[in-house]
């Protein structure tokens, strides 16, 4: 996050677990701190310990010299719990950044906020962090209503959606050769955008194409990212018989990823987060399931396809659809571009974020308000603890 446009003078990210403990500033009052909490010896359990310890020692030097207005986390797990110390100790608010339903995560892959610790004492932390933090900041409704359903008073969740930088998206930015760039032989391939992981449901993706090629055989679909399923998703798809038609592409710019967007004959999104707004204001042509967020910005029949969850069989039959009324396709995609053009301006979600924090900094008991010289601390808690 920047310093919202001069509201805070300085803002200070701190990164914890890193290789090498390091220092940069950037300019706009911008700094980042690398903090690597040592090497220390011993078992396992001992240098777990010992590294949350010395990162401890080290974040809580960072605010005692940085003399914070707020503390804001990114997640209320290990950097949750960091916050409301560091909060207490400085008394001043703390504000949590809550970007995913992590009870539905661990449900479909295991993985935990603190993955050295049982999945209940995770959660207990969770909803610990959450009841206690004085602003919770989601980016959809979907997400505010997870931040109440796991304590957050209703009064101190507020809703601040991501944004984007419109001029970015231009059409003339767009480039047409991707597709022959990225050796893919079809004018209007499927297009998937995201980490190939459980929790995407990425291997639906194979039972579509399956689908789809019943009705257009010899259609790709492109893989723009990377992840633990990887192989597994290879060896259906070729066990599938589809394997050629199936093109991963990892590493891929975000000019890159707005150019394929754009030249998809449809974006398949079975789990999208910030891909899901890139897919809107490429003005692509959308088949999503009806699940977490989606129906907040792809409207059925209007900006894009929504289609029940899990449903691989239906998410073909409308992206067919889509392929054979081009007219129809365009003219969702062009929807979903004015929607996201309009809902997610840069400036509009920056003044909402200043407003929360200047109401959040004028609250009757805090200590601190809002000046022109305020300073906010952001930890980042990294899972390699």
């Amino acid at each position: 996050m920047a310093s919202l446009d001069g509201f805070f003078t300085q803002v200070d990210y701190v990164f914890f677990r890193t290789e090498h403990a390091e220092v940069h500033d950037f300019a706009d009052g911008f700094r980042v701190y690398d903090v690597s909490g040592g090497n220390p010896g011993g078992p396992r359990w001992m240098r777990r310990v010992s590294l949350l310890a010395a990162g401890l020692r080290e974040i809580a030097a960072i605010a005692r010299s940085a003399k914070p207005h707020v503390i804001a986390v990114v997640d209320p797990f290990i950097s949750g719990a960091i916050g409301w110390t560091l909060a207490r100790i400085h008394r001043v608010p703390l504000v949590v950044n809550l970007v995913s339903d992590y009870q539905m995560t661990y449900r479909v892959s295991g993985q935990k906020g603190i993955p050295f610790l049982p999945a209940w004492v995770c959660f207990a932390v969770e909803r610990f962090v959450l009841s206690r933090a004085d602003l919770v900041t989601a980016d959809c409704d979907y997400y505010r209503k997870y931040a109440i359903h796991r304590g957050t008073r209703p009064q101190a969740v507020g809703l601040i959606p991501r944004y984007v930088t419109d001029n970015f998206y231009a059409r003339e930015n767009v480039d047409t050769q991707i597709l022959t760039k990225l050796g893919i032989e079809d004018e209007l391939p499927l297009v998937y955008v995201g980490r190939l992981s459980p929790e995407k449901y990425v291997l639906d993706l194979v039972d579509c194409l399956a689908v789809v090629c019943r009705d257009f055989p010899g259609r790709y679909l492109v893989i723009a990212g990377a992840g633990p399923l990887h192989r597994e998703f290879r060896d259906r798809a070729n066990s599938l018989g589809f394997g050629e038609q199936i093109k991963i592409v990892e590493g891929l710019s975000a000019r890159g990823i707005q150019s394929l967007m754009t030249m998809a004959g449809v974006v398949l999104v079975t789990h999208g987060g910030y891909s899901l707004l890139e897919a809107c204001m490429s003005g692509a042509a959308i088949v999503a399931y009806d699940f977490e967020w989606h129906p907040e910005v792809v409207i059925d029949g209007q900006t894009g396809c929504l289609v029940p969850y899990r449903d691989a069989n239906a998410m073909a039959s409308a992206a067919v659809r889509l392929l054979r009324d081009r007219d129809l396709a365009q003219a969702m995609g062009e929807r979903a571009r004015a929607l996201g053009m309009a809902r997610y301006k840069k400036d509009d979600c920056i003044a909402e974020q200043v407003k929360l924090f200047r109401r959040l900094l004028h609250a009757p008991g805090n200590t601190e308000t809002a000046t022109s010289d305020g300073q906010e601390i952001r930890t980042h808690g990294h899972d390699s603890v």
